[in-house]
């Protein structure tokens, strides 16, 4: 029985492990990009980026999105449909610190999918 509960957190310890860590295509509920492609995120899921990265509405309606910072939420916004919107991470970085949030510049975004329908593309280029 103690082994069953173990294995049923092990797989979850090394999504968050990965996020954590800030592999830049570590993804929760999706496979893995290189940085030529661009990740498709459904409701729910997410991806980390170390650098600045491009979101996109492929959906019919407005996406809405959640960007990490380190372990706190930064930012909650709202693509339109087709619309494309850029992010700067050292900017965001160097924005949230001036704003006391705790994190530092070698930290990573995660990028979270919240919309309760649409899908977003997430591009992190290297």
């Amino acid at each position: 029985m103690r082994k069953a509960k173990f294995r049923s957190y092990l797989v979850p310890m090394l999504l968050f492990a990965g996020i954590a860590l800030g592999f830049p295509t570590a993804a929760v509920g999706a496979d893995a990009v290189t940085s030529t492609e661009a990740l498709i995120l459904g409701p729910g899921m997410a991806v980390s980026c170390q650098e600045d990265f491009v979101v996109e509405n492929t959906g019919a309606g407005a996406a809405e999105l959640q960007i990490v910072l380190g372990n706190d939420e930064f930012l909650s916004d709202r693509v339109q449909a087709s619309e494309a919107k850029s992010y700067g991470l050292r900017q965001s970085l160097s924005l949230a610190k001036m704003q006391g949030f705790p994190v530092d510049f070698d930290d990573v975004a995660t990028i979270l999918n919240t919309d309760e329908k649409e899908n977003i593309r997430v591009i992190c280029p290297e």
